[in-house]
């Protein structure tokens, strides 16, 4: 509030002294000097007042007329001030010049003392850097001195600015809103002055961002193997996307079993089983410092390989109805953690002279390649795969032959139908020409018969028109 009277007196004063000094002269000083000069560095006003005569003083002031400098000359109508910049030289410079009794006022010129950026640092909310995606965070650039202070900033040394999804700049702030993982890197922010010419820089050091993704619900899987003459299930639990550390807990029947943390997605777990009988449900929870999540329940039942084994066989055409593999499925009705194997024409499936045209995928054959020589019988076995000590049970066989895979193909099918359709069309023509030529030798036959009989009388045929005769009487 002071500042802003001080300034408002001070241009009423120049404009009285304008008005009163100078008699309404034409000639007023011209004051001429820098608007922006760092601290501890030198500058040099010039006061200039042509028409006047000599000798002459020239003063220099600021703000409220506080007297910085006075020069005399005896020899020119100008005068030059050097004076070292100061935090507290900032604020309005005029030159008051008097000679012959003549006194003018100059224009302001006004200077403000930039202290150079230094000590920049980068400071984060919250703190440590460590969000999870959808929340927010801020980062600060602060410099420990500096004035007229523009900022930039930098992600992976790539320079941000706001045409970049979700940044927002306020002041020496960079605030991202709903963080996704591509926000997660290197952040490093530098300040400089606003100055036309000779500008500095402060950066500061780079600050990790870290980006945490929630965990997926985990799935749980298990396979079987044998320890001496027991057996133990070898639980897997594992999330497809999070951000570890994770601990992952088993649960059996809703008792925690064990627990483990992991800096990967996935743990295992030992459990023991006894072959066919149910042990009960089994469920994973994974769980980090801000969430936690439980896995859908698995029964940890384990039933030997046994009943009935068959085999299912799909024939697979391409869009042109031509047949491309044929599909063999190995269908058991009872079995939890099944080995399978494949025998032709009752010898063990060859795979080394069919490495392209027969592929074995768990339960499945794959027949890419239907030839005589891999025509055959086919038969699938399956057995224990935690036990080599355990049986096989055999399938019948199913009989692949080439003969029987031939397909009529669309086009012989659409040439067959149109050669049908078009004996149809021809059948039809002539059935109805021969109907139509019948009818008229008829209809001629009659004629002529009719004919005939007229000439064997001799006698023309006239009509007999009665005639009656009606009276009137007036």
């Amino acid at each position: 509030m002071g500042k802003s009277v001080g300034s408002l007196l001070l241009s009423v004063f120049v404009l009285v002294n304008l008005s009163t000094e100078t008699g309404g002269s034409a000639h007023r000083p011209i004051l001429s000097g820098p608007n922006l000069a760092y601290v501890n560095t030198k500058v040099e006003f010039q006061c200039e007042m042509p028409g006047l005569s000599i000798p002459v003083s020239f003063k220099l002031f600021r703000n409220n007329e506080d007297l910085v400098a006075t020069r005399n000359s005896t020899k020119g109508r100008s005068a030059s001030f050097q004076l070292q910049v100061k935090e507290g030289l900032e604020g309005r410079y005029y030159c008051r010049v008097t000679a012959g009794g003549q006194t003018g006022i100059s224009n302001m010129v006004h200077l403000q003392v930039v202290i150079p950026v230094s000590g920049v640092s980068l400071l984060s909310d919250p703190n440590p850097p460590i969000i999870y995606e959808g929340t927010s965070f801020t980062l600060y650039c602060e410099a420990k001195r500096g004035t007229r202070l523009f900022y930039t900033w930098y992600h992976n040394k790539q320079n941000v600015t706001a045409s970049f999804h979700l940044y927002h700049f306020a002041g020496n702030s960079l605030i991202v809103r709903g963080a996704t993982e591509k926000h997660a890197g290197k952040y490093s922010c530098l300040a400089g002055n606003k100055m036309e010419v000779n500008a500095r820089f402060s950066g500061s050091n780079d600050m990790d961002i870290v980006v945490k993704t929630y965990l997926s619900v985990p799935k749980v899987s298990f396979t079987l193997f044998k320890e001496g003459s027991d057996f133990r299930a070898n639980v897997s639990c594992w999330s497809t996307r999070g951000s570890p550390p994770v601990t992952f807990t088993l649960l059996l029947e809703g008792r925690e079993v064990d627990n483990h943390t992991s800096n990967s997605l996935e743990a295992w777990f030992s459990v023991p089983v006894t072959v066919g009988m149910d042990m009960g449900v089994l469920q994973c929870r994974a769980q980090t410092d801000s969430h936690q999540v439980l896995s859908d329940p698995v029964d940890l039942e384990v039933a030997p390989v046994g009943g009935q084994v068959s085999v299912q066989v799909q024939y697979l055409y391409t869009a042109d109805s031509r047949l491309a593999t044929v599909q063999l499925q190995c269908v058991l009705t009872r079995g939890t953690l099944p080995a399978f194997s494949w025998s032709y024409n009752r010898s063990p499936l060859p795979k080394e002279r069919h490495p392209s045209s027969v592929i074995q995928h768990g339960p499945f054959l794959f027949l890419t390649d239907i030839t005589p020589e891999n025509s055959g019988y086919y038969r699938c076995m399956a057995r224990d795969s935690f036990d080599a000590n355990s049986s096989w049970v055999e399938s019948e066989e199913a009989l692949i032959k080439v003969a029987e895979l031939g397909v009529a193909s669309i086009e012989i099918i659409a040439v067959g139908f149109c050669c049908l359709l078009l004996l149809v069309l021809v059948g039809s023509v002539l059935f109805m020409f021969c109907t139509f030529s019948q009818n008229l030798d008829d209809a001629t036959q009659t004629h002529v018969e009719e004919l005939h009989q007229s000439d064997s009388s001799g006698e023309l045929q006239v009509p007999v028109v009665e005639t009656e005769v009606v009276e009137i009487c007036v």
